[in-house]
């Protein structure tokens, strides 16, 4: 964020750190995180960004199955899964999951909506 490339760094998030306590940059004298790296870590710019990439795929896997839960709860309390969307997230995570299915039986997949995401859907 600091150097102008894309983060998802917010400033409401950097304000909540911040009021937390959390220092974003060591003051000197101070030990720097690359100190607790082990010796050898290669820490250029392609391994940091398929670190990235595995906790990002990691942490999206996780939002989806979240979700996957909340929407057989809606299920199993109202019997049908038509969620409106004016129904908050959830409605919108339906709707948003709904669309890439369409797209990808069209020929035009997005890569969030993976064959194994497909399968977890239809056995909902």
């Amino acid at each position: 964020l600091m150097t102008g490339k894309s983060s998802g760094m917010t400033q409401e998030r950097i304000q909540i750190l911040t009021e937390a306590g959390f220092q974003f940059v060591p003051e000197k004298g101070e030990k720097s995180v690359y100190e607790d790296l082990p010796e050898g870590y290669d820490w250029n710019e392609e391994s940091r960004k398929n670190e990235l990439r595995g906790q990002r795929s990691d942490y999206a896997e996780a939002a989806f199955n979240s979700k996957l839960r909340e929407f057989i709860e809606w299920k199993k309390t109202h019997g049908h899964g038509i969620v409106p969307t004016s129904s908050g997230k959830l409605g919108t995570w339906v709707s948003e999951q709904r669309r890439m299915y369409k797209m990808k039986e069209m020929g035009r997949p997005f890569k969030n909506m993976t064959d194994e995401r497909v399968k977890k859907l239809e056995n909902v």
